[in-house]
């Protein structure tokens, strides 16, 4: 729905209606995992390495994700040869695993995209894409990491994002313009 609210915003303006929604633009990257990560990598954040099909096997464990998905659905982890897909689909593509610690953050901007607040989630335990449980953590890496993306991405409302984090490195691993799933 976001794309189609983003896009009939000025009709509900003209009616009296503030609809908090990010642009078109936004939404677009946001959706789109290979977009996301194309604008993770411009601004300077790390994403996941992005495999091609035909680089699989020299790269297990690589973990399989739909372009435009959500909630983790049809999301596998792939570490063997044998259970490579016989033939590409394109409505997949496939990422190094990192199997590193998962942190969500709800990045909260103003009506212009401005910065207002952040806050992030050490997740403890998941299932089906949605936090069970998380201990609120605060670090001056994530606020830095917020107004990084936010700098750039100026969206509307609230951003929820999850990033994996390592002692010396932070791979951003989703945007998500709307409140998450936690």
């Amino acid at each position: 729905e976001l794309k189609i609210l983003s896009k009939d915003k000025k009709y509900y303006e003209d009616k009296g209606v503030c609809l908090v929604v990010s642009s078109l633009n936004v939404i677009s990257i946001c959706e789109n995992k290979i977009k996301t990560g194309i604008f993770l990598k411009d601004i300077g954040i790390n994403y996941p390495k992005i495999i091609s099909f035909s680089q699989i096997r020299k790269n297990l464990p690589v973990i399989k994700k739909n372009v435009f998905g959500n909630s983790s659905k049809n999301q596998k982890i792939i570490k063997s040869i044998e259970e490579i897909p016989k033939k590409k689909d394109k409505n997949y593509f496939y990422q190094k695993y990192l199997n590193f610690q998962e942190y969500g953050m709800d990045i909260l901007n103003d009506f212009d995209g401005n910065f207002l607040h952040s806050l992030a989630r050490k997740k403890i335990s998941m299932r089906a894409g949605d936090t069970d449980r998380a201990e609120i953590k605060f670090s001056k890496r994530f606020l830095n990491l917020a107004k990084k993306i936010i700098f750039k991405l100026k969206h509307i409302g609230n951003l929820d994002i999850d990033f994996l984090i390592n002692k010396k490195k932070i791979y951003v691993i989703d945007l998500n313009p709307r409140f998450g799933g936690g």
